[in-house]
């Protein structure tokens, strides 16, 4: 369909009918970009862990300040 063929048909409508399309091709317009938004936030997100991780991998490795809390798994916390 062109878009002049379009216009034809859209005039064909009620003005309430109208409206009512005005506001569906409004929300197809608003969804792109937050689709593209959650795209680059998860993006962003899994660069931000890849660094971080990059950062703490020393600490968990073997002999590392945080794994040797691991020698006090067998002991009793509470009396």
């Amino acid at each position: 369909m062109t878009r002049v063929q379009i216009l034809q048909e859209i005039e064909k409508l009620t003005p309430a009918e109208r409206i009512r399309l005005i506001g569906a091709a409004l929300k197809t317009l608003d969804k792109k970009p937050r689709i593209r938004s959650a795209n680059h936030n998860a993006k962003m997100l899994q660069r931000r862990l890849r660094a971080a991780a990059k950062v703490l991998k020393n600490d968990y490795q073997p002999d590392g300040e945080l794994t040797s809390f691991t020698a006090l798994d067998a002991e009793r916390f509470h009396a």
